[in-house]
């Protein structure tokens, strides 16, 4: 919540609101509200990132006309660091780039991948499900994992519990 304020942009939950990619984002109904979530594309392309010399385009665009540019606001204070390349230095958060992130796509590779490969489990989610039911998380796991056949509900806090709970290190 607090990176838009130096960058002078939208939060996460806007329009444009990743710092990453230039991905607009969409509104879907969860709950008794909304959340904006970046799908992965369609077709599988790699997603535009953002650039410093793009962004630098965008906040002067903003400037000039006083509307948001793909999620810029106006001009940041971080321009005045010469050499410091602030949009490379703006790093994904734990819960983004490792719960929703890696570990969701592993989950992912190892029950929706190809059966053909040799880490396919998707073949086993009942006892992998009967298994993950019938376990006692301990109490610093606030909220334990669902069904795997279900892993597009999970938050990010179930992931973590996954992982926590299956491969204590």
């Amino acid at each position: 919540m607090a990176r838009p304020i130096p960058w002078n942009c939208r939060q996460f939950n806007g329009e444009f609101g990743c710092n990453i990619c230039l991905l607009e984002g969409i509104r879907v109904p969860k709950r008794r509200g909304n959340v904006r979530v970046y799908p992965e594309t369609n077709d599988g392309s790699p997603v535009e990132l953002r650039t410093l010399e793009q962004h630098g385009r965008d906040m002067k665009l903003a400037i000039a006309t006083r509307k948001m540019v793909n999620g810029i606001k106006g001009e940041t204070p971080l321009v005045i660091l010469s050499g410091f390349d602030y949009v490379k230095a703006c790093v994904p958060e734990y819960m983004h780039g490792d719960c929703l992130g890696v570990c969701k796509q592993f989950l992912k590779l190892l029950f929706a991948g190809k059966k053909s490969q040799r880490w396919f489990i998707g073949d086993k989610i009942s006892i992998v499900n009967a298994r993950l039911m019938n376990i006692k998380p301990p109490y610093e796991i606030s909220r334990s994992t669902g069904a795997v056949d279900d892993l597009s509900n999970w938050e990010a806090s179930m992931f973590r519990s996954f992982f926590y709970i299956t491969f204590p290190f």
